[in-house]
């Protein structure tokens, strides 16, 4: 499957206590192509988990994959 994430997806998917996680898994486990998504999702879904390192982690292992070749900046943007 090939699909786009927004910021719901991502909080929900790393967020084991949101109500709508088990979705998100179900959603993970079917794609076939990273989810397309944007730097402002991965900017808010940061911002609401209070924690980057695990939204770059997502981008990092395929699961999302930015409009802009995020893989190449990975330690920069770990950075800031």
């Amino acid at each position: 499957m090939k699909g786009i994430a927004d910021t719901g997806f991502v909080v929900a998917f790393a967020n084991r206590n949101d109500a709508h996680h088990s979705w998100a898994l179900r959603v993970a486990e079917s794609v076939t192509d990273p989810l397309l998504t944007c730097e402002a999702v991965l900017a808010e879904s940061a911002f609401h988990l209070q924690d980057s390192a695990i939204v770059l982690a997502m981008v990092d292992e395929g699961l999302l994959q930015p409009g802009f070749a995020c893989r190449e900046h990975l330690s920069h943007l770990a950075w800031l």
